[in-house]
Parts: C-alpha cells; structure tokens; sequence
C-alpha cells in the first residue's frame, strides 16, 4: 500500500505542476487515505504539505498555512529531516500573511489540536469544502 501511496503522490505532484489542481487534489486525498490507514505520519506529513502548497497557490493562503503547519508539527513529533526547512517556509508564508510571533504559536497549538482530534481532516474540509472528506 505504501508504494501506491508514493506512486499518487508524485502523480498529484507532476499535476500540480501541471497546473491541474482538481486531479493532483483527488491524488494528494487518495495517498493521504493510505497513508492514514497505514499510520505512515511521513507520509501523512509530506501530503499536508502540499494540499497546503495547493490552497495557496489556489488563493487560499491561511487555510494553505495551516496545512503546512500541519506537515510541520508532524515533523517535530517524529524528528523528519525535512522540519528546520518547511518551518523555514510557514514562517515566511507566516510573514506574508502578517502573522507575528504571538500568532504563529497560536496557529501551531491549534493545528496540533486539530490533528490530535481528527488526524487533521477538518483542516482539509475547512480548506476544500468541495472535496469529499
């Protein structure tokens, strides 16, 4: 199941360049469910960043910042290589949107809130609410 998680990842991924958001959306939500159903938060977190990289490009800017926060406080549970990096860019996304310090914290506590409660499936339904969540 990984490797077909790994395959529509990518596949969304090459979409999204592509500038096909609809179809690398419906890949992203295809390898988040397994990625779910397999309990990879790897995976979980590499998928939350780009929906997130989705919503912005799409003009959904703070709903795009919470599903990187998302991929980030994933990635300081489980020690991913790719954290000082993506905290990096949701500070830098942060700073566009105006956030100060005081805010960002507040956005990680409830990002961290959010994925204890439902995995962070709100968070998606809050950001794509014409997806099938």
């Amino acid at each position: 199941m990984a490797g077909e998680a790994v395959t529509l990842h990518q596949l969304a991924t090459i979409e999204l360049q592509q500038g096909d958001h609809p179809a690398a959306r419906e890949n992203f939500r295809r390898a988040l469910i397994i990625w779910w159903r397999i309990g990879d938060p790897a995976g979980e977190a590499t998928t939350l960043y780009q929906f997130g990289s989705v919503g912005v490009l799409e003009g959904r800017p703070e709903a795009g910042v919470r599903l990187i926060a998302a991929c980030v406080v994933i990635e300081q549970r489980i020690g991913h290589g790719d954290t000082a990096q993506d905290i990096r860019t949701l500070l830098g996304l942060c700073q566009k949107l105006g956030y100060d310090e005081t805010r960002v914290q507040t956005l990680l506590d409830e990002v961290a809130a959010s994925l204890a409660r439902d995995r962070g499936q709100s968070l998606l339904r809050d950001a794509f609410p014409e997806m099938n969540w």
